[in-house]
């Protein structure tokens, strides 16, 4: 507990006499012990009703009829919160009046017959509310004054009072007080195609707390209305739990991200411009956010392509329609992964990988589709997603003539070089070698591995012509078809 010598104490108006007998030999002997009522107006801070801890003063008066028996008595303000913990806060002795041992606590001498005590000290929480007793103390005698509950003590502006802004006055019930930050408190909840509700909670609050909400769009600042729950904590000092709701209608709210700021202030209308408090700043996501994408084909030997969404919500998804000589042949690929960025945001990356060893010849043209994971129609967020297309253009394999054997014995190993082209943005081509034991059959195909490929190639052999002689054969040529 703080220093009691610097508490302000209020008062409330009081008065009571009590004449009380207990002698330590159990005779009678009657003496009075008075306490005055608290002055208000004594409040420094010109408080109505109650005090302001450290700015204000507790001025209690106590007064003692004195003869022989109480003469070199003491008289005793004290807090006593159990049985065991009590609190003195002012003790005088009564043959020692007139004289200032201590201003804060001190007696005078009204006449020969009466002792004034004075308690006049720096109000203090500690005191708020909290139960006094006077006692009169002397060799064979204790006199104990009823206890009398404190008022409330604040040590925010917590008063009733009469303040002076801008040449207007007005009573404000307390000074408002806010304990919770409430940067801690908001969290957003969005509905696609309806709007976004903003809840913010803050805790011990006097008066109840009031919600604003401004977000810019430009040059252009709005406020929607706010719904409140507010539930009384403490009853003194008064103190609420306050959930302010927001709603933001879908057409109010631009595309991408909504910066946001909330405003939460114990409610004076008079005054609430100058007694704002902490402001919340976060990130609202209303409608679907996609940026900073792009595709690239990353090998000459295969259709693999990759794409990439830099900034995304709520996650993105890909399909890669895959169409040959114009012709639909694959639909609904989906392969991608998602990285959580600040704010909520995702990177997205899909990917699509083909071997040649799988596709005929011809023109393939792959469209790729990325968009936030919305369950709306995708044609209406045709501004919110991907469109790339790549076309690839296989030719036939085909034998390179100047690279075969022109003749072969049948049996023998008859090798063949084997190529290739393949149109991606710039021509480019591929080859392989293919190799048989077999003669070769007019119209036949080289199976044939390439680059270490576990898929078959298969290149063909074109118009070939043989010469016989007795039991051994020879290609004569090959030639393209």
């Amino acid at each position: 507990m703080q220093t009691l010598q610097n508490i302000f104490v209020v008062v409330m108006a009081f008065h009571f006499i009590v004449s009380w007998n207990s002698n330590t030999d159990g005779s009678a002997s009657y003496e009075t012990v008075k306490l005055f009522p608290y002055k208000q107006s004594d409040s420094i801070t010109l408080c109505v009703k109650g005090l302001i801890s450290e700015q204000d003063r507790l001025i209690l008066y106590g007064e003692v009829l004195v003869n022989d028996d109480t003469k070199f008595g003491l008289l005793v303000f004290t807090i006593q919160r159990s049985q065991r913990k009590v609190f003195q806060l002012c003790i005088v002795y009564l043959h020692l009046c007139n004289s200032y041992i201590d201003r804060k606590c001190y007696c005078l001498r009204k006449n020969s017959k009466r002792i004034l005590i004075v308690l006049n000290t720096t109000a203090e929480v500690a005191l708020s509310e909290q139960q006094v007793y006077l006692y009169l103390r002397t060799s064979n005698m204790k006199v104990k004054k009823p206890s009398i509950k404190l008022p409330f003590i604040s040590d925010e502006f917590l008063c009733t009072s009469t303040i002076n802004i801008t040449s207007e006055t007005f009573t404000a019930a307390y000074k408002p007080v806010v304990i919770a930050k409430p940067q801690e408190v908001c969290y957003v909840t969005v509905f696609q195609n309806q709007g976004v509700n903003i809840t913010c909670n803050i805790n011990n609050v006097y008066p109840k707390a009031k919600c604003e909400v401004n977000f810019d769009r430009n040059t252009y600042t709005t406020e929607s209305s706010v719904s409140y729950n507010h539930e009384l904590i403490t009853e003194s000092p008064p103190s609420f739990n306050t959930t302010c709701i927001i709603f933001l209608n879908h057409s109010d709210i631009s595309d991408g991200i909504n910066n946001v700021t909330i405003i939460i202030y114990p409610y004076v209308d008079e005054v609430h411009e100058t007694l704002r408090y902490t402001v919340q700043e976060f990130v609202v996501f209303t409608k679907a956010v996609f940026k900073d994408s792009f595709c690239r084909s990353a090998s000459s030997f295969e259709i693999n392509i990759t794409c990439d969404s830099n900034v995304t919500y709520p996650e993105a998804v890909c399909y890669f329609d895959i169409l040959r000589n114009l012709n639909s042949t694959v639909k609904g690929y989906e392969a991608y992964t998602h990285t959580t960025q600040i704010h909520g945001y995702f990177t997205t990356r899909c990917s699509l990988f083909l071997p040649y060893t799988e596709l005929e010849s011809g023109l393939y043209l792959i469209n790729v589709t990325m968009h936030p994971n919305i369950t709306e129609n995708i044609l209406i967020l045709n501004h919110h997603f991907l469109f790339w297309s790549l076309e690839y253009k296989l030719d036939k394999p085909q034998l390179m003539l100047e690279n075969c054997s022109q003749k072969a014995r049948e049996g023998q190993r008859i090798i063949c070089k084997c190529k290739g082209n393949v149109d991606i943005f710039d021509r480019e081509s591929f080859q392989w070698y293919s190799s048989s034991y077999d003669l070769l059959a007019y119209g036949s195909y080289i199976v044939v591995y390439a680059f270490g490929e576990t898929k078959e190639y298969i290149c063909q052999a074109y118009d070939i012509k043989y010469k016989k002689l007795f039991k051994i054969s020879y290609i004569l040529t090959i030639s393209k078809y």
